[in-house]
């Protein structure tokens, strides 16, 4: 479904990613690991044309990544970022209905999609038309992953998309996102800082450093089997929660 070859890309004089090279399956969902500043989410807006690669050719199912295709790509992209990402100045639902009444769809369209999408999420539909400030930081994010499932997109961008919450927050959004994941079965490609986030979420995780893939495999192969001391040190100093 997505694919990297050859990509570089670096901002002014720091290069963040050199000869990348990364595939992704159709139907899995991925974790890109790796501490601040490894190219995790440079990748993810390198897919999404955010940023265009100075070097090498990206394709998201088949199409390439490039500045005369960015509206056909994002179509084909769901997009979440920290805290939802929602625009301030719209109410929850209009955040949501943005694009779909961009693409003309028809009030019942939408209608119907909110409510698929609201039950699937456990957003209760009394809190759609309030503004994000009015709302919790675990409600907020589950308004930016309906926005972002609302066109029925092939593949999902999220990048730590529930880093801001509080642990029990968290951990109901974890649960949730399992489930609609599985019923999806879309192609989802997830950053985080966090092993255990992606042990739960991903059927393999892919361990950047230095803006390369250092090792990559299931979460127990990787714990289990440390290629080099970096992903030992990186493993051990999140020990403390099981990784099953």
């Amino acid at each position: 479904m997505i694919t990297l070859n050859a990509v570089s890309k670096s901002f002014g004089s720091a290069s963040v990613l050199k000869n990348f090279h990364l595939e992704i399956p159709s139907g899995k969902t991925i974790a890109l690991l790796g501490l601040s500043g490894s190219g995790k989410t440079t990748v993810l807006k390198l897919i999404a044309g955010i940023h265009l690669a100075d070097q090498g050719q990206i394709r998201v199912d088949e199409l390439e990544v490039n500045s005369t295709n960015i509206k056909k790509i994002r179509e084909k992209i769901g997009y979440v970022i920290q805290d939802g990402g929602l625009f301030p100045h719209l109410t929850a639902i209009e955040n949501i209905e943005l694009m779909a009444k961009e693409r003309g769809w028809s009030t019942m369209e939408r209608k119907n999609r909110l409510e698929e999408l609201a039950d699937l999420t456990k957003l209760p539909t009394s809190l759609l038309k309030k503004y994000p400030k009015a709302l919790s930081g675990g409600q907020r994010q589950r308004v930016g992953i309906i926005r972002a499932m609302f066109l029925n997109p092939d593949v999902y961008l999220l990048d730590e998309p529930l880093g801001a919450l509080d642990p029990i927050t968290r951990s109901d959004l974890q649960e949730e996102l399992q489930i609609i994941f599985s019923q999806m079965k879309k192609t989802v490609l997830l950053v985080t800082h966090d092993l255990h986030e992606a042990a739960f979420l991903a059927d393999a995780v892919y361990l950047l450093n230095k803006g390369q893939i250092i090792q990559q495999g299931t979460m127990q192969e990787i714990v289990n089997n440390p290629n080099s001391d970096f992903v030992k040190k990186f493993v051990n100093a999140q020990r403390g929660a099981s990784l099953n």
